[in-house]
């Protein structure tokens, strides 16, 4: 960095931004020469921020329940994540993100749980409180029990989530993952509205809670499903676009629970 005008042996730099990091050496000149110094590096450290929140979710018992953060700042980052204020894992590592897995989960992982992220900088604010919720399932049939109580089958039973009680060829186990009516032939896991153009725009309507993706093949009956787009979950119900930016005259969707 040459520095026209400086008259000092000492370099002073004041509110020191990333750009400023760097190789630094001066080299002094009299009428008889130049010579260098040796060349000292300086490094800008950088507090974490976070970018991205860990998410609420709710599981059923037995299943697993994932939370991520993700971070800017200098490497390595240390995570702690907590539940209900208390640390549950330790993780220091040379990456921006870091997910927070459970498996099995039971009645008692059910809490409040928190990133606390710090570097050699310092440290970030604690993360926004991501809310786990468990839902008993008695019988182990991947079904809630409050979802079964309140339709009318057997919490003690699971012979009743391979049933299809509405006749519209959706099992009650995957009316109970899509979120929709297992009494109801016209509720049903769908695309809802496709407008056609550059892009192809397929509407439907999402179940709080719920995360969707939607692919496409060219041909029916052979080939595998293309990746298109997901829609991540969301705690209300709402109406929900993805776009096919580059359709074909001929094209078949699918909407799925990831």
């Amino acid at each position: 960095m040459d520095l026209p005008g400086a008259t000092s042996a000492t370099l002073v730099l004041t509110n020191v931004q990333a750009s400023q990091e760097g190789a630094y050496l001066v080299v002094v000149t009299d009428e008889v020469g130049s010579t260098p110094s040796q060349t000292a590096y300086l490094t800008v450290l950088a507090r974490p921020a976070i970018l991205v929140q860990p998410q609420s979710q709710t599981v059923l018992e037995g299943g697993t329940a994932a939370f991520s953060v993700t971070v800017t700042g200098t490497l390595p980052m240390t995570y702690r994540w907590r539940r209900n204020g208390v640390n549950v894992t330790v993780v220091t590592t040379n990456a921006t993100t870091s997910t927070f897995v459970l498996t099995n989960v039971t009645l008692a992982h059910a809490g409040n749980y928190t990133a606390a992220i710090s570097n050699p900088a310092g440290n970030a604010p604690l993360s926004a409180t991501a809310v786990l919720t468990v839902l008993a399932d008695f019988d182990r049939d991947r079904m809630a029990d409050l979802w079964e109580v309140a339709y009318g089958f057997d919490t003690n039973s699971a012979a009743d989530a391979l049933l299809d009680r509405d006749g519209d060829t959706l099992i009650n186990l995957h009316e109970f993952i899509a979120g929709t009516h297992p009494g109801d032939a016209r509720s049903y896991l769908k695309v809802d509205r496709l407008v056609p153009g550059h892009p192809v725009g397929l509407w439907f309507e999402a179940v709080s809670n719920r995360a969707y993706q939607v692919e496409f093949r060219d041909a029916l009956g052979s080939g595998a499903w293309t990746h298109l787009g997901e829609v991540p979950a969301r705690p209300t119900n709402r109406t929900e676009v993805v776009t096919d930016p580059s359709p074909v005259p001929r094209r078949f969707y699918r909407l799925v629970i990831p």
